[in-house]
């Protein structure tokens, strides 16, 4: 019985770490400010029902970034137009 509560209480703990941990990468996502040029686009459906956007941008001190936005982003954006993305907002915009 003891066994049992311990470690539902080990599990609570990690999944209250991983929920910080989620939120605290959202912070530093929402914080970040750049611009950039799409390099690629490409869409998956991992699980079959849910579509996955993703853009590939070089940004302007040369590194890539490849990350998730939302599908009306995706759908209007083509390969070399200009992205940035400003601090405190969620997903970039097409400049």
């Amino acid at each position: 019985m003891w066994i049992a509560i311990a470690i539902a209480v080990v599990l609570i703990a990690l999944l209250l770490l991983l929920r910080a941990r989620v939120r605290q990468r959202g912070a530093a996502r929402r914080s970040e400010a750049w611009e950039g040029v799409v390099t690629d686009l490409s869409r998956n459906s991992f699980d079959g029902q849910n579509m996955v956007h993703q853009v590939e941008v070089r940004l302007s001190d040369g590194k890539t970034k490849k990350l998730r936005i939302p599908g009306k982003l995706f759908e209007s954006l083509a390969v070399g137009d200009a992205v940035s993305k400003t601090a405190g907002s969620p997903d970039p915009v097409k400049k």
